[in-house]
């Protein structure tokens, strides 16, 4: 659905056969679907090039939110949104509790120190508004 490599990584990551975005083209979701059923892969060409581009840099080169588990990832988004632990503790089923630990552990994970520079960081890294 997203443009953004980004998702398209957390995706596969996570085990997803294959990634295209609501702007792929019928042909493209044939093929795709077409390559998945036999076992293989498939990434839309939209998606592609920036992938190729996210995994061959360097690990100095790799944007921090990258690192995040997909939950503080999502944490993540819903911080930057300016929503609060309650909010996100609400929407997400958890406690306050575990998500200021997820918090606090991703803006280390980061090496950020609060949600003003995490709300930068996702503007400068263009997250901010997914």
């Amino acid at each position: 659905m997203h443009e953004d490599c980004e998702y398209a990584a957390r995706a596969l990551r996570s085990g997803a056969s294959g990634y295209m975005t609501k702007a792929s083209s019928s042909e493209d979701l044939i093929s795709g679907i077409r390559r998945i059923a036999s076992g293989r892969s498939f990434v839309s060409p939209s998606v592609s090039e920036g992938l190729m581009l996210r995994f061959t840099r360097s690990d100095s080169e790799t944007p921090p939110h990258t690192t995040l588990s997909h939950r503080e990832f999502r944490i993540f988004e819903l911080l930057v949104q300016c929503q609060t632990t309650t909010k996100i503790a609400r929407e997400l089923s958890l406690s306050v509790k575990t998500v200021s630990t997820h918090k606090t552990r991703l803006l280390k994970k980061m090496g950020l120190q609060h949600q003003g520079q995490l709300v930068r960081y996702a503007i400068e890294h263009k997250i901010a508004g997914h």
